[in-house]
């Protein structure tokens, strides 16, 4: 990828600065070519104006011999200062002065300098053979006492140009060698720039596919692929995690699965073989009865896990009781909390908790909730239960004593297949889903659930849901399928 996408993006790159500076470089070479022109002509006809207003005025004075020897003068004047070709012709098209290497001593046929004493012109040519290269040539009338007294050309070789043009052009091609370098450096930098972050992120993805999630991408700047970069870092991390997850669940499920099957398989075998004593076989019935609930239990919060993904869920939303649900509930633990003397606190003080509710999820939310209690609270420890009523809100809140959960796992308790277990260590079979499950049954009716804990001292749940009003039910939302 290195090599193609970098190759792409530098002769794009130098692609285009060379055409635009080609562009550029044609375009000045055309306008120095006309603006050089046009500055001779301009410069032909002043100096024609100059020798012909000179020998105007020298008309007044001189004639005959003496006038061509002062035009003759005053034509070498001009043809030095001015580095041109000068011609005087009167008005028969007889040279009366001619300076220049270039002109051909000739008469200029006397139609075309009749022409010429209309009005003053430049044009391209010969001359009808005067000269003896193609040049540029200005043509300015002499006019004396009124009538015209004959033309004055002034030249330049139209080669001239040509010279011009060549000296610009070497000039351009020197700068321009120095530009491409300049751009082509830029163009290295550039393509650089672009193409390494991109070069990295195919090596992390690639590294992604493999299972290896240790590489980043280096951000630097805040444009559009420092963006993308620092995505698929975050990406990365996402993905990371949710590996380590999925590694994590993976262990648990299959943990979960084997340790009752074997113990069912040990056990029934034990009894279809006689291993086991006639007066035993109900007391191992009675464990295998409890490891088939347990994977009952299993079986039950994956289907539900699947059907809250897949959004297949839907509420039947009653008037129920929280107060109530609790108290029931509370009945299924009783066994656990004799067994390790947990103290129950504050549920004769709980006032009615009127809600709008789908009575088997909020059941499975409140079962949930006393379960973790019931599960962290130590030998001897205590569970306080609170509720009260307050701006059309029930709150129902479910602490227990024991080690707590850490501050900094506080923040993922309620994620999926999270298990916090450096501070809950004592259940290390959790598949980290009953409190995922319980936030989004939760979700599902507008209500919100809430941790709080202080290690080594409590943790605490706290559920809060709209008290229940007549026309709550029309508000309540619909899934597609029951769980």
């Amino acid at each position: 990828m290195r090599n193609s996408l970098f190759k792409r993006f530098y002769l794009m790159f130098l692609s285009a600065a060379l055409a635009s500076l080609l562009l550029l470089g044609s375009v000045v070479l055309a306008f120095s070519g006309n603006y050089w022109l046009q500055q001779n002509k301009n410069l032909l006809l002043s100096q024609g104006l100059t020798v012909a207003g000179q020998i105007e005025a020298a008309a007044m004075v001189y004639s005959g011999g003496q006038l061509s020897h002062y035009a003759q003068q005053m034509a070498a004047v001009i043809a030095r200062s001015a580095q041109c070709q000068v011609l005087v012709v009167n008005a028969s098209g007889m040279p009366i002065a001619q300076i220049g290497e270039q002109i051909t001593p000739q008469t200029v046929p006397e139609e075309l300098v009749q022409t010429h004493m209309e009005y003053s012109r430049t044009f391209v040519g010969k001359l009808d053979g005067c000269f003896h290269t193609t040049c540029v040539i200005a043509a300015v009338p002499i006019t004396v006492n009124g009538h015209s007294g004959g033309v004055v050309y002034t030249a330049v070789p139209a080669g001239q140009v040509g010279g011009y043009m060549k000296d610009l052009l070497q000039l351009f091609l020197l700068a321009a060698a120095f530009m491409v370098a300049v751009m082509a450096a830029v163009a290295y930098v550039a393509a650089s720039a672009l193409t390494k972050p991109l070069v990295q992120m195919s090596t992390a993805a690639k590294g992604l596919a493999n299972g290896d999630f240790s590489h980043r991408i280096t951000v630097k700047g805040k444009d559009e692929i420092a963006q993308l970069a620092q995505s698929f870092n975050d990406m990365t991390l996402s993905l990371e995690a949710g590996e380590k997850m999925r590694k994590g669940f993976i262990a648990n499920v299959s943990h979960e699965l084997k340790s009752p099957m074997t113990t069912i398989a040990g056990f029934v075998d034990g009894i279809l073989d006689g291993t086991v004593p006639a007066h035993r076989q109900k007391e191992y019935l009675a464990i295998v009865s409890g490891e088939v609930r347990r994977l009952s239990r299993l079986v039950n919060r994956m289907l539900s896990l699947s059907k809250l993904e897949s959004g297949d869920i839907t509420l039947s939303p009653k008037p129920m009781d929280l107060r109530e649900t609790v108290t029931q509930s509370l009945f299924l633990f009783e066994s656990a909390v004799n067994d390790k003397n947990i103290t129950v606190q504050g549920l004769e003080t709980i006032p009615p908790l009127p809600t709008m509710a789908d009575p088997d999820l909020m059941g499975q939310v409140i079962r949930n909730l006393l379960e973790n209690a019931v599960k962290y609270t130590p030998e001897g420890g205590w569970i306080a239960l609170s509720g009260r009523r307050e701006e059309h809100t029930v709150r129902l809140c479910i602490r227990n004593s024991g080690e707590g959960i850490a501050e900094a796992d506080l923040p993922f308790v309620f994620d999926r297949f999270y298990k916090a277990d450096a501070s809950r260590g004592s259940d290390q079979n959790s598949l980290g889903l009953g409190l995922y499950l319980v936030k989004t049954i939760v979700s599902l009716h507008g209500g919100l659930i809430t941790v709080r804990s202080a290690q080594n001292a409590y943790c605490e749940f706290e559920l809060l849901l709209q008290e229940h009003t007549p026309d709550q039910e029309k508000e309540m939302p619909y899934g597609s399928e029951s769980i």
